[in-house]
């Protein structure tokens, strides 16, 4: 029997190729996810990390925050990882000049702040408020910014594929009402032609979503950007191409060097420290700095 103990275990992981996630047989098969492979503290795999010098333990309380467990980390970057492949698509078909056909979308709950005053979990998707169904993510906003601080929303949410009803009290941040929640915007799209990244169930969060994006819209183009190189990277994507952010650097440069990659893209962020890493460890891997999806285009055409 297992026992999940306070510590959780990051090691290095590999690379995933795009096109195996896509519904289309005839993608490039030359852009890679990086990815770090995660799991929760046992005794098995603390004593296993113990003897790995790559391996790190890492205490849970700096994963999660100190109102969560770590199922709401792992519902959270579900949600990111959905979050992400929105993006993407959204991203990738206006940059190659088709508008994206979204036929629908949801949001869901990501983090909440200490100070809120609500029944809302992390992972809720938001189906209703006060009796009015949800359709957009800009009519819930403008019907929660017309309200006052110290008001109730009754909220209609799917919780663990079950419709229930919570309520949050508005309160004032920087002089405005709010719920005291992040949110997530998913949106459901079916375009022509209909590209779809599908992530596996033991796939989370939002550092593959610039890989994403070079795929489909290689895809959509049929530009050779890639030029017969292995490129693999990391970073998030939001739909104006800007990109984020990530943690695990070290793994997933490692993990991309591991399986021979030509290329690591990887953000601003962690440029510096990619840097280092390579010159720590003589890595021979070409290293670019990622800042938008267009100046990352720009710097592959090179």
């Amino acid at each position: 029997m297992n026992i999940n103990l306070p510590w959780s275990v990051y090691s290095p992981g590999g690379l995933i190729s795009v096109k195996d996630r896509l519904n289309v047989d005839d993608a490039s098969d030359n852009y890679y996810l990086t990815y770090v492979s995660f799991s929760r503290g046992t005794p098995a795999t603390l004593l296993f990390a113990c003897l790995m010098p790559e391996w790190d333990i890492v205490s849970n309380d700096e994963i999660k925050n100190e109102q969560e467990d770590m199922d709401d980390v792992e519902a959270r970057d579900k949600i990111y990882m959905e979050e992400a492949i929105s993006n993407s698509t959204f991203l990738a078909y206006t940059k190659a000049g088709i508008t994206p056909n979204i036929t629908n979308n949801h949001i869901y709950v990501t983090y909440i702040l200490e100070q809120a005053q609500t029944d809302l979990k992390v992972g809720d998707e938001i189906i209703g408020y006060d009796n009015i169904k949800y359709t957009d993510y800009d009519s819930f906003g403008e019907y929660i910014h017309n309200k006052k601080a110290g008001e109730t929303i009754k909220l209609q949410v799917k919780r663990q594929k079950k419709n229930i009803d919570v309520s949050s009290i508005l309160i004032d941040i920087d002089g405005e009402s709010k719920m005291g929640v992040a949110l997530s915007v998913i949106n459901e799209y079916k375009n022509t032609p209909n590209v779809k990244y599908t992530a596996k169930n033991s796939e989370s969060g939002s550092s593959g979503g610039l890989m994403m994006t070079l795929t489909l819209y290689d895809y959509l183009t049929k530009e050779d950007i890639h030029k017969n190189r292995k490129i693999a990277g990391t970073g998030t994507i939001s739909i104006d191409g800007t990109v984020g952010e990530i943690a695990g650097v070290k793994y997933k440069l490692a993990g991309a060097v591991k399986k021979k990659a030509d290329i690591f893209l990887v953000p601003s962020e962690n440029y510096e420290e990619a840097l280092e890493l390579q010159k720590k460890y003589d890595y021979k891997i070409k290293i670019i700095e990622a800042k938008t999806f267009d100046q990352v285009l720009e710097e592959l055409k090179k």
